[in-house]
């Protein structure tokens, strides 16, 4: 559990690691096979909290993120096909990661608007929008998850 608590500039590339081992999680079991677990509630209370803390510190590995979104996107998908009647705890922990995803996207689309809007070799627009809308989709945390939306 420590290492679910450990700042990601620590050692980045155990870090990276540890966030595609996260990824592959889903892709090797079944939900109801990780609910059936002894130690799932405290798993999926750690790669919460984890999930979480490198949403908010993506700055540090940007190329690790999008393992973390990966597997959320996987545990969610999941549920619809998943014939437990075992408390996975989803409809508790997605909202903490959907929510520190937004709010972090928000804040660095903001913090970029603000650089590109005081770069005189940008164009600048009344309201921002289409700059927002392009950071959006131009943020490391996005730009993985951007490519699996449905078109």
């Amino acid at each position: 559990m420590a290492i679910w608590y450990a700042c990601p500039s620590g050692d980045e590339d155990n870090y990276h690691q540890f966030c595609r081992l996260l990824g592959r999680l889903k892709a090797s079991f079944q939900l109801p096979e990780l609910v059936n677990t002894p130690l799932w509630n405290s798993v999926i209370e750690g790669i919460t909290h984890f999930t979480v803390f490198s949403l908010e510190h993506w700055h540090v590995a940007p190329n690790s993120c999008h393992y973390l979104l990966k597997l959320w996107e996987r545990l969610v998908q999941s549920v619809s096909y998943s014939k437990s009647e075992e408390n996975h705890r989803l409809q508790e922990f997605t909202p903490q990661v959907t929510q520190a995803f937004v709010q972090v996207s928000r804040s660095t689309a903001y913090a970029q608007v603000a650089i590109v809007t005081k770069n005189a070799s940008f164009p600048t627009c009344s309201d921002g929008l289409w700059i927002l809308t392009d950071l959006f989709f131009l943020h490391p945390a996005c730009t993985a998850t951007s490519r699996d939306l449905p078109r």
